[in-house]
């Protein structure tokens, strides 16, 4: 899988992108393997054979190469950084 790049500047005041509606595909097999209540993504990269996907109170972190769930925060889950989230509201996410 390639990596790929949107950005959508959402913190610009007066920016208002179109309504864009993204087909993942395999997507919906992942949404499985999630931890979090949610299916509304607030953010989404893929990286390195990773996929990195921020929904309301959860940052998880996919491993492409077998499908699994590689890693994931909240506020009361930590990490393999051995860190929980600050708060629930993730609003972006930058992957390095």
């Amino acid at each position: 899988m390639s990596d790929f790049y949107i950005d959508f500047d959402f913190i610009e005041p007066g920016y208002s992108p179109e309504n864009f509606d993204f087909n993942f595909g395999t997507m919906v097999y992942y949404s499985y393997v999630l931890k979090g209540n949610s299916n509304n993504f607030s953010s989404i990269w893929v990286y390195n054979n990773k996929m990195y996907v921020g929904s309301e109170g959860y940052f998880n972190v996919v491993n492409l190469e077998d499908n699994s769930l590689y890693d994931c925060y909240g506020e009361v889950i930590i990490g393999r950084a051995n860190e929980p989230l600050d708060n629930s509201a993730i609003v972006d996410i930058n992957v390095s």
